[in-house]
Order: structure tokens, then sequence, then C-alpha cells
């Protein structure tokens, strides 16, 4: 089981730097597309979109390792 965590983790942080990366990619195409402004905002709209599910799995990563920090320091603390 915990195999199957860790894999889930490890394609959570892939999502999250994927989605990142196509934010900036999207922002970089809105600046260049600013002679055509609905183009420019349908790029800024997607990148938008894409920071907003960047930062759902964020908290999601952030939260887990805060709660398997917070288990493992009362592990050691229970073994003592």
């Amino acid at each position: 089981m915990a195999g199957q965590h860790e894999a889930t983790e490890r394609a959570l942080w892939v999502a999250l730097r994927t989605l990142e990366e196509r934010a900036s990619m999207l922002t970089i195409l809105a600046q260049r597309s600013q002679p055509s402004k609905k183009i420019a905002q349908r790029y800024e709209e997607k990148g938008v979109e894409a920071r907003a599910h960047a930062d759902v799995i964020r908290s999601l990563l952030l939260e887990r390792r805060f709660t398997k920090s917070n288990v493992r320091s009362a592990e050691k603390k229970s073994n003592k």
C-alpha cells in the first residue's frame, strides 16, 4: 500500500510541474498575442485556470507531507 501512495504522490508532483509550466507558457503566449485582444484574453484565462488547478494539487501535496511528518514525529515520541 505504501508503494501505491508513493506512486500517487510522484504522479501528483509531475502533474503540478506540468500545470505550472503550462501556466507560464500560456502567460507568455498571452503577452505575445496582445495585438489580438481576444486571443490574448483566452490564453490568460487558460493560464489562470492552470494555476488554480496547480494550487489545489500543491495544497494536497503539502498537507499530506505535513500530516506524514506529524505522524512520524508522534511515532518517534511514542517509541521513546
